[in-house]
């Protein structure tokens, strides 16, 4: 067989290539050992427990997609899997790019949680604190578990992905364990990509930065105005300027207001909101897999408590 610089020679002169991008059978299993050798610390969760047990967790380099119609929960999802996974990588950042939500956004829906009220209760509870006041360091207190999730509030280009993460993993001295994107279409692309081919070349790109990165990724999306307007089932291909999105997530599934109440108990229907009673205490969510490359994963029922915004999986009695 030639020597590494006899196939070099001879490649180049075809094409532009990368020597360490070559790999023999021998070469791909002893990565593949070292892979499973450091993965188990390494996943990250979704934070709902039948999802992650059957998917087992998100794999570094895998890209996760979650397709939302307005007010359905993008954001509280995302949330819910950036603590479940910082509570499991202490030693990690999860860096959360927040491309609509602002920072007051962001921490007010954290309060709202951790002091279980409305967003006008967290409102006239700070208007008067501050914080080195005890009060103040009381509240805050709450907050220094989430530590580690560091949030970017910029509508990033999706070549900024790396150098951010990098940025962050320097100032921190810790590893990124996980990248969130909240939402997806609030990302620029970069000069020269045209609006047609802006989604597609955002996630196409987003892809290879969470394969350079080697962490875990998740994204949230909106969905396609047509398939709301015809208020269709979200399947597939209902992400809003779908196409590369359903390609380049290996785990891809849409969150929707649950229409079908059959097998929920009655004292749950009963706080379910309603067009009668919009101000109920819940929302019943439906999540759905439409692509994932194991697992068993199957829709599960979520409740979303309308006031602090907060999801949860569904089960008989209520579980908040």
């Amino acid at each position: 067989m030639k020597t590494l610089e006899e196939i070099e020679a001879l490649l180049k002169k075809y094409q532009t290539f990368e020597v360490n991008s070559v790999f023999s059978m021998e070469d791909m299993f002893k990565r593949y050992l070292e892979y499973c050798k450091n993965i188990d610390g390494n996943k990250a969760l979704t934070g709902i427990e039948s999802i992650d047990k059957s998917l087992g967790g998100i794999r570094p380099g895998e890209l996760m997609c979650v397709v939302a119609p307005t007010n359905a929960g993008k954001t509280s999802f995302a949330m819910m899997s950036a603590k479940a996974t910082a509570a499991m990588m202490p030693d990690k950042i999860i860096p959360v790019i927040c491309t609509e939500p602002t920072e007051i956004d962001m921490i007010e829906r954290y309060l709202q949680q951790e002091l279980n009220k409305f967003t006008f209760e967290v409102e006239e509870l700070c208007k008067d604190l501050s914080f080195d006041s005890k009060s103040g360091s009381e509240i805050f207190s709450k907050l220094k578990k989430y530590a580690n999730i560091i949030h970017v509030v910029k509508a990033l280009k999706e070549n900024e992905i790396i150098p951010y993460v990098k940025m962050l993993e320097e100032l921190t001295e810790k590893k990124a364990g996980y990248v969130i994107i909240d939402h997806v279409q609030g990302m620029k692309a970069s000069a020269g990509v045209n609006k047609a081919e802006k989604l597609e070349h955002i996630v196409s790109e987003m892809k290879q930065a969470v394969n350079t990165l080697m962490i875990p990724a998740l994204f949230v999306s909106h969905t396609s105005r047509h398939d709301v307007k015809d208020k269709k089932e979200l399947g597939l291909y209902s992400g809003k300027g779908s196409g590369e999105i359903e390609n380049s997530a290996q785990i891809y599934f849409t969150l929707e207001l649950e229409t079908d109440m059959l097998g929920v108990d009655a004292e749950t229907e009963k706080q379910l909101c309603t067009a009668e009673n919009p101000r109920n205490k819940y929302k019943m969510l439906k999540l759905t897999p439409h692509k994932k490359k194991r697992g068993y994963a199957e829709s599960v029922r979520l409740l979303m408590d309308t006031k602090t915004t907060e999801i949860k999986e569904y089960s008989a009695p209520p579980i908040f």
